[in-house]
This record gives structure tokens, sequence and C-alpha cells, in this order.
């Protein structure tokens, strides 16, 4: 339904995300493109918290997530979805947020054992 009003041409083929993505790609894109907008946008996609910063003198901005901590879901739609609204000068990247040695260099090896190395980096009970 979303795709006929908003004359998106329908295309199977593709998941059922980068549909939506498209869809909130359109309804964001219609106005001018601000690092409120894109965030919008990029939350609204993956419901993952993050920050756009500008960076005039590089021609580009960053999308940083904040939380959870991992690669967001939708990855693909975001960048899909970003590229349809943003000015075409500029350019983008993407930054993560993983739990760095630094942040559990308080623990030992025997605290960690219970943990996979996936958790090590992603889950925010190792910092407890």
């Amino acid at each position: 339904m979303w795709e006929r009003e908003l004359g998106i041409i329908t295309n199977p083929a593709l998941t059922f995300t980068d549909r939506r993505a498209a869809v909130f790609a359109k309804i964001f894109g219609t106005a001018t493109s601000t690092c409120e907008q894109i965030k919008k946008l990029t939350e609204a996609i993956t419901g993952v918290k993050c920050i756009v910063i500008e960076s005039n003198g590089n021609y580009s901005f960053i999308i940083h997530f904040i939380y959870p901590i991992s690669v967001p879901p939708n990855i693909t739609a975001i960048i899909s979805a970003v590229e349809k609204c943003k000015p075409a000068h500029l350019s983008f990247s993407i930054i993560y947020r993983f739990i760095t040695w630094r942040e559990i260099s308080n623990k030992t090896w025997r605290q960690l054992l219970k943990y996979t190395w996936n958790d090590i980096k992603t889950n925010e009970e190792v910092l407890s």
C-alpha cells in the first residue's frame, strides 16, 4: 500500500526490510536532508540510537551508532536508504559501537570465561 501511495515500484524479490527502508527513504527524503532527517531515517529503519556528525570540510557525514553495542540490524537497508535521500555531493561513513579492551581491563580472564568473544565485544553485562 505504501509503495503504491509513494510511487515506488514494488519489487517482490526484495526482502521486507529492504522494501520498508525504501518507503522510509521516500518519506524522509522529501524534506531537506539535514543531520536530523538522516538520524530519524536511520533510527526508524533500525530502532537503534545514533548520532549524525557533519564534516563540512570533507563534504561528508558520519552515522555513529551508540546503542546497543554491535552492528545494527538492516545495515544494507540503511546504506541504501541514506544513499537515496542524502545530497549527491556528500559521502558518509558508519561507526559501530563495540566494547574495547580498555573498558574491560579491570577484568580477569577467569571473570570473562563465561562469555564468548562476541559477548565480550557486544554484551554490556561484561562491563558491570
